[in-house]
């Protein structure tokens, strides 16, 4: 997954969460698994200023972020050595990071073009 994509996909989370009021993100598609959320004010399109912060992270991945309060949760997994994996957790104020745990794991197959083993939710 490219950095952009996930620069993208934490700024949507981050707008989601704020316009949300209080509706946390815990789970793949939201808060009832439709993909939907009662924010009216979320734009159809994202550009430059609708992003409230960049991160870079350290690995790739396709995990669903998960979000609780101010704090946004994501498994990121090293493309160099696999079995290596960790859930990072990110702040939805500025982005930066505020803690990341080692989420070691049995490696399987995957679709190397679609997967990665950071796709689940955390």
């Amino acid at each position: 997954m490219s950095t952009a994509l996930i620069v993208c996909t934490l700024a949507a989370v981050t707008l989601i969460s704020q316009a949300a009021e209080g509706e946390g993100w815990t789970r793949f598609r939201g808060p009832n698994g439709s993909g939907l959320s009662k924010a009216t004010t979320i734009p159809a399109e994202f550009n430059e200023a609708d992003y409230n912060w960049k991160t870079e992270l350290q690995g790739i991945g396709h995990s669903s972020p998960v979000v609780w309060k101010d704090h946004i949760y994501l498994l990121v997994a090293n493309p160099d050595k696999e079995g290596d994996r960790s859930l990072v957790c990110f702040s939805t104020k500025n982005g930066v990071e505020l803690w990341s745990v080692a989420d070691p794991y049995e490696t399987h197959h995957t679709n190397k073009k679609l997967n990665t083993f950071a796709s689940c939710t955390p």
